[in-house]
């Protein structure tokens, strides 16, 4: 419920919505099928990566590479500091 309210407060419509859920969808099955990762913070640089590459020898777009990749990196880099802020306490 979370995600839906982030992506509404953001402007996004019904299909960007569909769309970044289905390629966190991909990510997801890659890290914990491909690279054996269950938990967020288990994540590196290397893993996102070897996602990238992965995505690009599938035969995807290079426009589409760009997207997901921007995508991916927006997450991680809201999700990391969100996770350091609450861990040393400076917000709720």
């Amino acid at each position: 419920m979370e995600y839906e309210y982030h992506c509404l407060a953001r402007g996004y419509t019904k299909k960007t919505m569909i769309n970044k859920r289905q390629e966190y969808k991909h990510l997801y099955n890659f890290l914990s099928e491909k690279r054996g990762i269950n938990e967020l913070e288990s994540i590196t640089f290397h893993d996102l990566r070897a996602y990238i590459r992965f995505r690009q020898q599938s035969g995807i777009e290079t426009s589409s590479i760009h997207s997901m990749a921007k995508q991916a990196i927006a997450f991680f880099n809201d999700t990391f500091w969100t996770w350091i802020c609450r861990r040393h306490r400076y917000c709720s």
